[in-house]
């Protein structure tokens, strides 16, 4: 499986996790890591089940990752 984390953790990041999930139903491919979000309130919180690991410019630790953009 592939490690994905979400930029940004509004509205527009649900559907990309629902659309990960729905993928993951007919082949595991995904394994969803979180969020990374500028927002300092978020950092630490989950949201949609999953966890905000930073901010955006912390996608430098995770070099093994793939990055998809929620922000509008």
């Amino acid at each position: 499986m592939k490690n994905l984390i979400i930029l940004g953790a509004g509205g527009t990041a649900f559907d990309l996790v629902d659309i990960a999930v729905a993928m993951n139903k007919k082949k595991k491919i995904w394994r969803i890591l979180g969020f990374l979000d500028d927002n300092p309130n978020l950092k630490g919180k989950k949201i949609y089940g999953y966890p905000v690991l930073g901010s955006i410019t912390d996608s430098k630790k995770y070099s093994d990752a793939f990055f998809v953009s929620s922000i509008g």
